[in-house]
């Protein structure tokens, strides 16, 4: 996908514009989800279209969005946890509605990706779920620095 094509649709979006289905530029970088892309940001079909556009373009990725008094529509997603503690897989969105907020957080994946900022295959380890404390945004640093420590002897 083209860099400044991705720029100029998260900038559009996330100021409260949408993305055309039958516009050559969407259908060059979104392919056949070009109108994925569309339902998406018209907001006619809330949260659900947005989602729907995420997992065609990430698959699998964690997502969370909503609003808040200081923002009409935020969204965090992230390829590894549930719980956005590795940020170095993690990508947010804010625009005038959630379902939007998703479709920049989405964008701004899919530019981090072009720049190599993320990786294409996650860069941290994954642990069952009940080997961590959920609500401790870094049991996944604290458990690898303690596996890194295993088995040295100091002296």
């Amino acid at each position: 996908m083209d860099k400044a094509t991705l720029l100029h649709f998260r900038d559009s979006v996330a100021a409260g514009g949408y993305i055309g289905g039958a516009d050559n530029a969407a259908i060059a970088a979104f392919g056949e989800h070009a109108m994925l892309a569309q339902n998406a940001t018209l907001g006619r079909e809330g949260v659900d279209a947005a989602v729907a556009f995420k997992e065609a373009l990430l698959p699998g990725w964690y997502w969370r969005c909503g609003r808040t008094t200081l923002f009409d529509g935020w969204a965090f997603i992230n390829r590894l946890d549930p719980n956005h503690c590795d940020r170095l897989d993690e990508a947010s969105g804010q625009a005038p509605t959630p379902g939007k907020a998703l479709v920049v957080a989405v964008l701004n994946a899919l530019i981090a990706l072009a720049e190599g900022r993320l990786t294409a295959q996650p860069t941290s380890f994954a642990m069952p779920a009940q080997a961590l404390n959920l609500h401790d945004c870094h049991a996944q640093e604290k458990a690898a620095a303690s596996r890194a420590t295993e088995g040295r002897t100091d002296g």
